[in-house]
């Protein structure tokens, strides 16, 4: 009888490891439901959809390459109708010369407006952009310690208001600048 048990025993044992073994194989190779695109590094979805005053889609690009975790871009669209209003950010780390910077604060030229409190020598402007001429942007360009980034409020809009857009870009390089320091 004791040899009976015993292999009963053996038996059932080496079941229970190949069912444990296969839940956990089972586990591994179906997706989760949670298993959720990337996310921005420095605001959700619910922070620019105050930002843009409703509910946004979001679109992340991490560079794959980049072991920095700083480093990405981010787009909030809310769209409402036939008009859009797309939140824009997009953080590099600065490499090669201490003035790589410059290149980034060129992006408002000479009409850039210096923005004071927000990270270092950051600078507000109108932005246009080339592929979407009916688009009116407004964007913060900023850099902290050894990141630049760029905030871009944009509309579709027939007639924006570019100073509410300006204020939404800045209010955003505040928070995004905050973060990286």
């Amino acid at each position: 009888m004791h040899r009976n048990l015993g292999r009963i025993l053996g038996v059932l044992f080496r079941a229970r490891i190949v069912s444990v073994l296969l839940g956990a194989l089972v586990l591994l190779c179906v997706p989760s439901r949670n298993e959720a695109k990337d996310s921005c590094p420095w605001i959700n979805e619910a922070t620019a959809s105050g930002a843009l005053d409703g509910a946004v889609t979001a679109t992340v690009s991490l560079p794959e390459i980049s072991k920095d975790t700083d480093v990405a871009t981010c787009v909030f669209v809310h769209q409402s109708g036939s008009t859009a209003i797309e939140l824009r950010i997009e953080v590099e780390a600065l490499r090669g010369a201490p003035g790589a910077y410059a290149a980034y604060a060129e992006r408002c030229g000479p009409d850039g407006v210096p923005l004071r409190a927000i990270g270092n020598e950051a600078v507000t402007c109108s932005y246009t952009d080339k592929k979407r001429k009916k688009w009116v942007s407004e964007e913060v360009v900023g850099r902290v310690r050894d990141h630049a980034f760029t905030v871009r409020v944009s509309s579709s809009a027939a007639s924006p208001d570019r100073n509410a857009l300006r204020e939404k870009a800045r209010k955003m390089a505040e928070q995004i600048a905050g973060f990286l320091f």
